[in-house]
């Protein structure tokens, strides 16, 4: 029993934790950067973001990006009426209202995590990717929701990669639950 007391204990110290980044991250979420490349933070677990847009998802990030976990979280960064029909392909996101017809600037669209950021960004970026936790915003009818949003990713630190499958789906969890995003669920 004791043991079982001091499981939860830990498990409490770590939530706690985990919820002072995801302020941090929720402030610079809301601060609208349209750019970032590698941004310090003041984060317990978190060291620093980068904001990936239509622009830089090729080019400059791939070096500060290659062999890190963490969460992201993609945000609308212009209004956008939608004029094509989402559900035209296979293993589409589509958005908790089906109908839904127009995006609003600082909407969150999604929120999520991944063992490897850089593999994660591509597949949401690309017109190939076939997981069915995609937004494919390559696609041809999804390209001017790429154009009208951000993806701002979060670095857990590298002292902390060995425990990242606690920390990084409990803040994904977290953000999920305070940001509320228009499409995925999280996965724990």
């Amino acid at each position: 029993m004791s043991e079982q007391k001091d499981f939860k204990c830990i498990i409490n110290e770590i939530r706690q934790l985990i919820e002072k980044d995801v302020k941090i991250i929720i402030n610079i979420v809301n601060e609208n950067k349209e750019t970032s490349l590698g941004d310090k933070i003041n984060g317990t677990l978190f060291d620093s973001y980068m904001v990936v847009n239509n622009d830089i998802v090729e080019k400059k990030y791939k070096d500060r990006v290659y062999g890190r976990r963490g969460v992201y979280v993609f945000k609308m960064i212009d209004d956008y009426e939608v004029d094509k029909d989402f559900n035209k392909y296979p293993y589409s996101v589509k958005p908790k209202d089906v109908n839904k017809k127009k995006f609003v600037k600082d909407e969150i669209l999604y929120v999520g995590k991944s063992n490897s950021l850089i593999t994660r960004t591509h597949q949401h970026y690309s017109d190939t990717a076939q997981t069915p936790y995609s937004l494919k915003l390559g696609w041809d009818i999804r390209k001017e929701l790429k154009e009208k949003s951000i993806m701002v990713l979060f670095f857990l630190k590298k002292e902390y990669k060995d425990f990242g499958n606690v920390i990084i789906p409990i803040t994904e969890e977290m953000l999920h639950e305070k940001l509320k995003p228009l499409t995925g669920s999280p996965r724990i």
